[in-house]
């Protein structure tokens, strides 16, 4: 059997696995509460919030949660990418009215919604109820959602695809923060009426 790509899985002692394990205590409250599609961001490119997203994905599927992970990072799909999945049908082709749904990745509740196939303009046309619908679906098939996302200084496709979830966590790569840039960041989410639950940070 291949090595999982996924570090928790493949080395659940190191020291980065475990605090992906204790990142998971803060999604597990908030599932608790009610919040059951969350959306990871991060200010910058490099603040490795795919593979957190990816890793904290497969915790939540180890504890027989059904678990659908969204790659939204449309500039980068860099979980499309890792699980090989760069012709599959996914997010893009469910915005613009086409047919596609989650793909089981192994043997435990975990499934991933690729990018899938864009067409000119559609990033640019992402409707709000159109994300909302998506989102609302998902949530009635599964337990939990993660929905990873561009980073925010790229540009605005974390605020439009935002706009559907129950809250988002900002991801800070240690040692990278700076203040004044990510609360500008925050200030943004906040403005497109998106909640912010916290922040993580990685590394």
């Amino acid at each position: 059997m291949a090595e999982s790509p996924l570090l928790v899985e493949s080395q659940p002692e190191n020291p980065w696995s475990r605090k992906v394990y204790a990142f998971r205590n803060h999604l597990l409250q908030e599932l608790r509460l009610g919040n059951r599609c969350i959306m990871l961001c991060s200010c910058w490119q490099g603040d490795g919030k795919s593979s957190l997203a990816a890793n904290l994905a497969a915790t939540l599927a180890q504890m027989a949660f059904r678990t659908v992970l969204v790659d939204g990072d449309l500039s980068k799909p860099t979980l499309t990418t890792l699980f090989g999945l760069e012709s599959t049908p996914g997010l893009l082709d469910c915005l613009q009215g086409r047919p596609a749904k989650p793909i089981k990745l192994d043997q435990h509740n975990f499934y991933l919604l690729p990018q899938g196939q864009s067409a000119p303009g559609v990033r640019q046309a992402i409707r709000n109820d159109e994300v909302s619908r998506l989102f609302s679906e998902l949530k009635a098939a599964y337990d939990s959602i993660l929905v990873d996302t561009t980073a925010l200084s790229l540009n605005s496709d974390a605020l439009s695809l935002g706009t559907g979830v129950d809250g988002c966590y900002l991801i800070v790569r240690a040692g990278k923060f700076q203040g004044v840039p990510e609360g500008h960041f925050i200030e943004d989410l906040r403005d497109a009426k998106i909640s912010v639950l916290g922040t993580l940070v990685n590394g």
